[in-house]
């Protein structure tokens, strides 16, 4: 998928001698499945302009198996000077099957809204 061929994400043999002990997700893979989780929220249909950035911290592995989930909060909002346009910054955190945060960051989205 990414073109990454290290043999920590394609050999388990070679992954097993690691300090991982076996193969991992390789991490921009991480924020591909962390963007399609975020978008069957449903909570940005419609809403959402533009993504605008990001800051994104890889936590820890994503091992072969491990089941993950995708948690948002709105941290902060601001209206822009275009009416009915608004910047949002959510945190996002991808977290596996034991509730540990793999993958987190920010992300800012333009969005509409009701003027204040």
């Amino acid at each position: 998928m990414t073109g990454d061929h290290n043999p920590v994400h394609t050999d388990e043999e070679f992954a097993k001698n690691t300090v991982f002990g076996g193969r991992i997700l390789h991490g921009p893979a991480g924020f591909a499945i962390a963007t399609g989780l975020e978008s069957r929220l449903g909570i940005k249909e419609g809403t959402a302009i533009a993504f605008l950035g990001m800051t994104w911290d890889l936590r820890g592995p994503i091992k072969i198996g491990d089941t993950i989930h995708v948690y948002q909060r709105v941290d902060s909002k601001r209206e822009t000077k275009k009416p009915g346009v608004g910047i949002v910054n959510f945190h996002v955190s991808l977290r596996n099957q034991r509730g540990e945060s793999v993958q987190e960051g920010e992300w800012k989205v333009m969005m509409h809204c009701k003027p204040v």
